[in-house]
């Protein structure tokens, strides 16, 4: 009994893993030209740019709530019709969410193109400062290729639960090189422009979702979740929002915090302190799509085990989770509190702009102090919504990601 049950426990552990390093993936996705360009910006150009990568941030977690909530919610219902023999219902659920987040990401893109200008204002930056124009810029060039990023998002959903793990690598693999080869370009060849910068992002997810539909163009018959063309069922897709809205309430806390955090350096602080600030947020699109990963795989194992009310398992993937969490907290840690290798971040993202320095390590360890609230508050927030208590869940978000900041910030400016 005692040997069964530590295979059992090793091959959860080994299928967390996987799924974890997926999940990574895809979450990184969401933000890998965002990191991509702020390493690159940030070694080619000056605290204007940087500041600008800077105030741009929350228009990423902003951009992904729509994706992000129905790719959350179509995987439990995805999981649990192919577990009952039933892919034909689950291939139906998932085209449906593919076809409606590509839809509203793409009309989201030409509203925010239309009125570049007042969103730029609502990310903080004012006409007469000058991150607005490198700002407004980026911000134009960058939203070309939200519906690229959304399609990579719920595509690589059906690829995770048909264990196609690999193409999800190779689209990473493919948006990374073709993002880097073509930033270089624009900061050696063509003129350095911040809407050129947006631009090159854009295009590596269109290059990253090429990769993945290669494979479903593919004439293959074991490929079970291969989206269609399929009449829109609105009580469906109810269900589905629902199921996945705590992740959007994640999204869209984040994107809050940042604007708040943006205005605020904005009103008070120089090009010099947005740069600076940048540095924390490059550093949070890698904790956060981490921590992100651990938690949607506890999530997806959570989902199954949940329908067949196995709690033996539900309690080895949970305790799989929480180790997880901690031994990524305290390597992060380690890292970010290191005297030799902090220097090393900051000339990483800042480059020769060491004017910024100060400030961003600053930044840095403060970040690090609340490093294991956000990672348990998301693994904890997941598990409540994979648990079906989504008002709870919805609720730690907010807490954790408005709340607690607001009245710290009042506190230390008091």
């Amino acid at each position: 009994m005692n040997i069964k049950r530590n295979r059992s426990a090793v091959l959860v552990s080994n299928v967390f893993f996987l799924t974890v390093f997926t999940f990574f993936l895809t979450s990184l996705m969401t933000t890998l030209g965002s990191v991509i360009d702020g390493f690159i910006i940030g070694n080619t150009m000056g605290t204007k740019e940087i500041g600008a990568c800077s105030l741009a941030s929350p228009m990423w977690f902003i951009m992904s709530i729509f994706y992000n909530v129905l790719a959350m919610g179509c995987q439990p219902f995805c999981a649990q019709e192919l577990g009952r023999g039933r892919p034909d219902k689950a291939r139906e659920l998932f085209s449906m969410t593919v076809m409606l987040g590509i839809t509203l990401t793409i009309v989201f893109s030409v509203l925010t193109i239309i009125f570049n200008r007042p969103v730029t204002r609502l990310l903080g930056a004012a006409p007469d400062q000058e991150v607005y124009l490198p700002c407004r810029l980026y911000l134009i060039g960058s939203v070309l290729g939200i519906p690229a990023m959304a399609a990579i998002n719920l595509l690589s959903i059906g690829l995770n639960l048909e264990g196609a793990r690999r193409q999800t690598l190779y689209a990473a693999a493919v948006m990374t090189l073709t993002n880097i080869f073509l930033d270089l370009l624009v900061v050696y060849i063509f003129p350095r422009s911040m809407f050129l910068m947006g631009l090159t992002t854009s295009l590596s997810y269109y290059a990253g979702v090429g990769v993945l539909l290669v494979y479903y163009l593919r004439k293959r018959k074991d490929i079970l979740l291969k989206p269609t063309f399929c009449r829109m069922s609105l009580r469906t897709i109810r269900q589905v929002a629902w199921r996945g809205m705590p992740l959007g309430v994640s999204r869209m806390t984040t994107a809050v915090k940042a604007a708040y955090l943006n205005h605020l350096l904005a009103s008070s602080v120089t090009a010099v302190g947005l740069a600076a600030y940048n540095v924390q947020v490059q550093i949070n699109y890698l904790t956060n799509a981490l921590f992100m990963g651990v938690a949607q795989a506890l999530s997806l194992m959570i989902s199954v085990y949940y329908a067949e009310e196995n709690r033996r398992g539900m309690k080895q993937t949970v305790l799989i989770a929480i180790g997880y969490e901690v031994l990524f907290g305290v390597i992060i840690l380690l890292l970010l509190f290191n005297s030799q290798i902090r220097p090393q971040i900051l000339r990483f993202y800042l480059g020769s702009n060491e004017d910024s320095y100060t400030a961003a390590s600053i930044g840095i360890y403060f970040f690090a102090r609340g490093l294991f609230g956000q990672a348990f508050a998301v693994l904890f927030a997941n598990y409540l919504q994979t648990t079906g208590r989504t008002r709870i869940s919805n609720l730690v978000y907010v807490l954790c990601d408005v709340l607690l900041v607001v009245l710290f910030v009042t506190y230390r400016r008091a």
